[in-house]
């Protein structure tokens, strides 16, 4: 066995010798430099060390020179020294006694080369004796439960005239020291864990060395199980194998497990297994002609798995079919789908099926050669009992023919009908229906026929009372409207019970829709234009497509509201039906439209509105008169005159007022217009007027009324000369305001009469007069004028006295 170094002695406690070396100071007084360096390992003979310089320079100084590791003979490691390994090498080994030669008792020391002197680091030592060789082993050399091992091993030098050698043994279990001594017996405990025996050998003068073996295993027990068996050793394909584990009646390891892998003898007689685990095998197709075999793998608690392999069979067989087919149901009815299986699951058998009728156990093929792994029960096998005969083939097997066993007699078949349709749910007054029967589940012969009724209640107590003849189609009467419609079908066929289905019901049957002709509205009594009142209108309607015996009922009325949301909404007044509407006083300012309903037994009814027409024109009517108000009873220029909105002028039509005098009888507009009116000094002597007129765009006609004020226009009675201050023969201007027109006037300068005339209209005079150079001084120096009536009463009589100034 090969020495195996473990750990160090106590004698060899220094085996990582660390050391630092201060070397010799050089004269000045600088840094010495320094070096550092290790020897790894037990300092005896024979034995290898690591070395591990691990120099560094000084902060100061020459850098120190490794030079390798030197053999000295004293402590101190002083001298040139024996070098026992060079600069570059990492290990040492110190020598074995030599003749003459020993290095036993001797000290090593890493050195350097440190300003050209030999300086020695740590000094190691003194070299022990080492032993030249050291073995361990124990036997037997597998360990095993409750078997004891002995220790074997040598050492070198051992005990002789020089001295003894000593062993000391350590037994370890995955790492836990489990006993000592040259002798251990494994437990039951042991099992399964790893074995190492170390022997550490001591001798004075030498170092401890210590050797190990290697782990081994200590295995559990033995299970010790016999080969297995195969319950049949000449198979055939198809069969069922069986393997056993051999025991037989002898006690077997508690919690034993076994499992069975099959496979084939190979030509070296070896066992190749494929496949699941299991202990039972049916035989392939691929086994013909192959011996086969059964590997068994046993374990148990405390013991060593075994596998054992059985002894093989004899070559495969070719198979015999041993099945036959079945029919899926023994108790047919005409009609029913029969299904032939052929008794095995094996993908790789091929089965050809022909179908019969059992005849005294004889199974008498069908002449029509029916075929194939289904059959369709017919109403010609009524009574009959039926069988299937299958043919077998598959490679490995011996070709077979089987018959099933026969099944009951047929019996009638029953026919259960789907669920009838009716192609329209929503149904409608005159709308023809049509029933069809689906055809699942039914033979091709089947035939089917209904019968329409309504339903009479609701939820799970609705019945369907049919009535009526029969028929695939049926046309909605009147009297069904607001009824739900459903149908039977009866469906029959030979060798079947014959069975019925309801349909679902309907919607409730409604009224058949009507669309109202959509009226046109024609004014007879104008070609253009908005209708007047007493217009005669005439509705317009087209009938064309409705159906015969529909009515057509017209009724006018007024359009409310605008765009989408117009509305022609009916009146109730007399002569606002029929075909013809004269248009009244109420209809102004609405859109007159007519309204069409069409009604018809069975249908609903309808309405339909034509468009409105354009606003009816409205009449003013009768205005009274309004009064003209403000100012004085005889107006003056200046003074605010009003006329009020006549009383009966409807509130939407628009008023305008124009302002005039009155001229011959009639009223003169002067271009004023609006509600009042501002007098001014051209309407003195006139009688003023308004023409007030109510109507606008909504109304057939505006109506006018005029408003008179009698009265003439007059101003405050005065006279008045431009400058009362007269600078030599100048001309004075002679004003006179307020007089009576018509009337008579004299114009009197320094007592007589310079001028006679009559008043204008607008009751005013303009004059001039110029004094004689002579009066200018005279005291009597005015301008005087009178008017009189034609009876000569003075009407007007003033005087304005007039100064001269050179």
């Amino acid at each position: 066995m090969p020495l195996h170094l473990r750990r160090p002695t106590a004698a060899l406690a220094a085996l990582v010798l660390p050391g630092l070396l201060a070397l010799a100071a050089p004269a000045t007084a600088a840094p010495a430099p320094q070096a550092t360096g290790q020897l790894v390992g037990e300092l005896a003979t024979g034995r290898t060390l690591t070395v591990d310089p691990s120099a560094a320079p000084a902060p100061a100084g020459d850098a120190p020179v490794y030079r390798g590791v030197f053999r000295f003979s004293s402590s101190t490691c002083s001298g040139g020294g024996e070098r026992r390994a060079a600069a570059d090498a990492t290990t040492v080994t110190v020598p074995q006694d030599a003749l003459f030669t020993s290095d036993v008792g001797a000290y090593y020391a890493l050195s350097w080369d440190v300003a050209g002197s030999p300086v020695s680091g740590q000094c190691y030592g003194p070299v022990q004796r080492g032993f030249s060789s050291l073995s361990v082993d124990y036997s037997p050399a597998q360990p095993a439960q409750g078997v004891e091992l002995t220790a074997t091993g040598s050492v070198s030098p051992d005990t002789d005239l020089n001295g003894t050698t000593r062993r000391s043994y350590a037994w370890f279990l995955d790492g836990r020291q489990a006993g000592t001594g040259p002798t251990f017996t494994p437990t039951a405990d042991a099992a399964g864990q790893e074995l190492v025996l170390t022997v550490t050998a001591t001798r004075s003068g030498y170092a401890d060395q210590t050797a190990s073996t290697e782990p081994r295993r200590v295995p559990q027990r033995v299970i010790g199980a016999p080969a297995p068996t195969i319950d049949d050793t000449t198979p055939a394909v198809g069969q069922l194998l069986t393997a056993s584990d051999g025991f037989g009646a002898a006690p077997r390891p508690d919690g034993l497990s076994t499992t069975y892998r099959w496979g084939t003898v190979a030509d070296d007689a070896t066992c190749t297994v494929a496949g699941a685990a299991s202990p039972t095998h049916r035989v392939v197709r691929a086994e013909l002609g192959r011996r086969l075999c059964v590997v068994s793998s046993l374990s148990a608690p405390g013991h060593d798995p075994e596998s054992h392999t059985s002894a093989p069979t004899e070559a495969v067989a070719a198979g015999t079919f041993t099945v036959r087919p079945t029919i899926d149901d023994t108790t047919p009815v005409v009609g029913q789908k029969l299904t032939a299986s052929p008794g095995t699951d094996d993908a790789g058998v091929s089965v050809t099926y022909r179908w019969g009728r059992d005849d005294a156990g004889e199974c008498n093929l069908l002449d029509d050669g029916s075929a194939g792994a289904t059959y369709t029960v017919r109403a010609a096998d009524l009574a009959s009992r039926l069988c299937v005969r299958g043919s077998y083939s598959s490679t490995g097997y011996e070709p077979a023919t089987r018959t099933s066993d026969p099944t009951a007699a047929v019996a009638r078949g029953t026919l259960v009908p789907a669920t009838p349709t009716i192609d329209d749910t929503t149904p409608t007054f005159g709308d023809v229906l049509t029933a069809t029967q689906p055809r699942d589940g039914l033979p091709a012969e089947a035939q089917a026929s209904f019968r329409w009724g309504t339903v009479s209640d609701t939820g799970a107590s609705a019945t369907c009372t049919t009535a009526g003849d029969p028929g695939v189609q049926h046309t909605v009467t009147a009297g069904e409207v607001g009824a739900r419609l459903c149908v039977v079908s009866t469906v029959s066929a030979d060798g079947y019970t014959s069975g019925t289905a309801t349909s679902a019901p309907t919607s409730v049957a409604v009224e058949a829709s009507l669309d109202a002709p959509t009226p046109t509205v024609v004014n007879t009594s104008r070609t253009n234009g908005a209708p007047r009142i007493d217009d005669v209108l005439e509705a317009r309607t087209d009938t064309t497509g409705l159906p015969a015996g529909t009515r057509v009922d017209l009724a006018w009325g007024r359009l409310t509201g605008t765009g989408a949301n117009a509305t022609c909404t009916p009146t109730s007044a007399a002569g606002s039906t029929g075909a013809k509407y004269t248009v009244t006083a109420a209809d102004g300012g609405s859109s007159v439209c007519v309204v069409a309903t069409a009604s018809r037994t069975g249908h609903t009814t309808d309405r339909a509105s034509s468009a409105g027409t354009p606003v009816v024109l409205k009449r003013v009517g009768a205005l009274t008169t309004p009064m003209v108000t403000g100012g004085s009873s005889a107006p003056r220029p200046g003074e605010l005159l009003q006329v009020a909105r006549p009383a009966t002028a409807p509130q939407d039509a628009t008023v305008t007022v124009a302002w005039g005098r009155v001229r011959g009888g009639a009223c003169v507009a002067n271009g004023a217009t609006g509600s009042s009116y501002r007098v001014t000094v051209a309407d003195l002597g006139r009688s003023l007027c308004a023409t007030t007129t109510v109507g606008g765009p909504a109304y057939e006609k505006d109506v006018s009324v005029v408003s008179t004020r009698q009265a003439l226009v007059t101003e405050r009675a005065r006279l008045a000369v431009d400058d009362r201050t007269v600078v030599g023969r100048q001309k004075v201007a002679v004003r006179g305001y307020g007089l009576r027109p018509g009337q008579t006037y004299r114009l009197l300068a320094l007592g007589r009469v310079v001028e006679r005339g009559t008043v204008a209209a607008n009751g005013r005079y303009v004059g001039t007069y110029r004094f004689p150079s002579s009066t200018t001084s005279h005291p009597g120096r005015a301008i005087r004028l009178v008017v009189s009536d034609a009876s000569g009463r003075r009407t007007f009589d003033a005087t304005v006295k007039v100064t001269y100034r050179r």
